[in-house]
């Protein structure tokens, strides 16, 4: 990390499910006296522990780790959100002398960081978003995909049809905001200086076996259970929180058309 600009210092350790994130960000807490920001998009979701793989109790009593277990899985959450608790984060860390350790696989949390993206200030609309997944389930992703190429092509020619929430939010900034989404999509670059640690396997079969023990190992340790008693407290399986991958093999059938 240069300190050429005197910018304050943070970490970044990125890299796909399994390789060991958590664990490298935990061993470097300790080393150099930082602390866990998470920046997974599932781990900030109350009572999804073993699904979304949140680091153990002991080592999130040991190091102070911030960002989880902040919401109920029913509650809105986006990367608007995330951006604000983030930032605000990273300063109260930097407040105590301490390094800010950012950890999480969700590229758009992470990303957004690192490389100071704009993002609308445009909260979730309930009454707007049931509207539209109305309007999906009826007439197919396609029809919501051509109206927001009407009002935004530059948001439509990178978001794909089949992708209906992230096509939901365009519109909903475009009815909010009467800008279009694509407007938002700046990178203002970093106001730190950072490392950026990415962790990879040798080959994707590797990974594919990390996942595969990784699995099994959750299994073991409760998750059916987990998700049994998630669903046994009222929360339904349309909620955006249980796309996160596994949850969503208990989840019936979809009507959307794609």
């Amino acid at each position: 990390m240069t300190n050429q600009k005197k910018r304050e210092q943070i970490l970044a350790i990125v890299g796909p499910t399994g390789v060991g994130k958590s664990s490298l960000g935990y061993r470097l807490a300790k080393s150099f006296h930082g602390e866990i920001i998470n920046a997974d998009s599932r781990q900030i979701y109350r009572g999804m522990d073993i699904g979304t793989s949140k680091p153990p109790l002991c080592e999130r009593s040991s190091i102070p780790h911030h960002l989880f277990d902040i919401i109920d899985p029913d509650e809105e959450f986006n990367l608007y959100s995330f951006l604000i608790l983030v930032k605000k984060t990273i300063r109260n860390v930097l407040r105590k002398n301490k390094l800010p350790i950012l950890v999480g696989g969700t590229g758009q949390y992470i990303w957004g960081v690192l490389e100071g993206w704009q993002t609308p200030p445009v909260r979730p609309n309930k009454l707007l978003r049931e509207q539209l997944e109305e309007s999906a389930q009826r007439y197919g992703g396609n029809y919501l995909h051509q109206r927001l190429q009407k009002v935004d092509p530059l948001s439509a020619e990178k978001i794909l049809p089949t992708n209906i929430r992230r096509v939901i939010r365009a519109l909903e900034v475009f009815e909010t905001l009467g800008l279009p989404f694509s407007f938002f999509q700046k990178k203002n670059g970093s106001i730190y200086d950072q490392l950026i640690i990415g962790c990879a396997p040798h080959s994707r079969l590797e990974l594919f076996g990390i996942v595969n023990e990784r699995v099994q190992l959750m299994l073991n340790a409760g998750w059916l259970q987990e998700v049994q008693a998630l669903k046994s407290k009222g929360y339904s399986f349309e909620l955006p929180s249980f796309s996160t991958m596994g949850y969503t093999i208990y989840k019936p059938c979809t009507r959307i058309k794609y």
